[in-house]
C-alpha cells in the first residue's frame, strides 16, 4: 500500500514536468520569435528616424549655405561696394592701411559694412582684392592686411575659397577651419 501511494505522486510529478516542458517549449520559441521581430522592427524604426533627421539637417545646411552665398553675391554687386573696393585697394597699395586716404575710405564704408555684417550674422566681413590682399576687415584681426596668395594664410581654407572665387568669379563657401 505504501508503494502504491507513492507511485501516483511520482507519476503526478512526471506528468507535471512533461506538461511544463510541452507548454514552455512552444512558449519559449514564440517569445524568441517575438523578441527578434521586435528588435528588427525597432532597429528599422530608429534607422528611418535617423535618416529623416539627417535629411532635414542636410536641407538646413544647404539653405544656410545658399543664404550666405546670396548675401555675399548681393554685397559684391552693389555699385557702392565696387567703387569702395577700388578705393580701398588703391589706398591700401599706394598709401598703406594707416594712411589718411585709407582711413577716409574706411570711415565712409565701415558703418554700412558693420550693419551688413551684424544683420546677416557674419562673424567678420572681409574685402579681399583680386591680388589677394585683405584690404578691409570689420574686426581687423591678425590676418588684416595679409595676402592670401603669398602670405602666411595662403594654405588656409579661406585662401582656397578666395582662389576658387577669384578664378570662377562666383561666390564660394569655404570648409570650416580655425586659423
Amino acid at each position: 500500500l505504501r508503494g502504491f501511494l507513492r507511485r501516483p505522486r511520482k507519476i503526478a510529478g512526471q506528468l507535471i514536468g512533461w506538461f511544463l516542458i510541452i507548454a514552455l517549449l512552444p512558449l519559449s520559441l514564440v517569445s524568441l520569435f517575438i523578441y527578434r521581430e521586435s528588435e528588427r522592427s525597432l532597429l528599422q524604426g530608429v534607422t528611418c528616424e535617423l535618416l529623416s533627421v539627417a535629411q532635414r539637417q542636410s536641407k538646413q545646411i544647404l539653405t544656410y549655405i545658399r543664404e550666405r552665398e546670396r548675401g555675399v553675391t548681393t554685397l559684391s554687386q552693389m555699385p557702392g561696394i565696387v567703387t569702395a573696393m577700388k578705393a580701398f585697394e588703391h589706398a591700401f597699395k599706394d598709401k598703406g592701411i594707416r594712411s589718411p586716404e585709407y582711413m577716409a575710405v574706411d570711415r565712409s564704408l565701415r558703418p554700412f559694412l558693420t550693419y551688413y555684417q551684424e544683420s546677416f550674422g557674419y562673424d567678420d566681413l572681409f574685402l579681399i582684392s583680386p591680388g589677394g590682399d585683405m584690404v578691409f576687415s570689420i574686426r581687423r584681426g591678425e590676418d588684416f592686411g595679409s595676402n592670401f596668395k603669398t602670405g602666411i594664410y595662403r594654405t588656409t581654407e579661406l585662401a582656397k575659397a578666395f582662389d576658387r572665387a577669384n578664378t570662377l568669379l562666383i561666390a564660394e563657401i569655404s570648409d570650416f577651419e580655425y586659423y
